[in-house]
């Protein structure tokens, strides 16, 4: 019986990442919308997927949205200020994956 092998992956601290990797080389698609955040997240899970070969892919994303982390800590990741505004329009991204 073959094993299998999950290849978890946290969404949004990869986007960050991948944009902050990237941010003096914008890429901008046809309609002017930054896009190097999402390239870096696609080459990332794409090499991921090669170099570990799992049979299943999970990738989490961060709403964004109140949980029980801020009701119990009021400052949970308080001190965060806003993302760039080119990384912005790449949260889109996650929506369609």
């Amino acid at each position: 019986m073959e094993r299998k092998h999950l290849l978890l992956i946290d969404g949004m601290a990869l986007l960050f990442r991948s944009f902050y990797a990237t941010a003096p080389r914008w890429m901008i698609n046809s309609r002017g919308v930054p896009t190097n955040a999402v390239y870096g997240v696609v080459k990332q899970i794409e090499a991921a997927t090669n170099a570990f070969q799992p049979t299943h892919v999970v990738c989490c994303w961060d709403m964004g949205s109140t949980t029980f982390r801020t009701e119990w800590f009021p400052d949970y990741k308080a001190n965060r200020g806003e993302p760039p505004q080119e990384l912005i329009p790449q949260f889109e991204f996650r929506l369609n994956c």
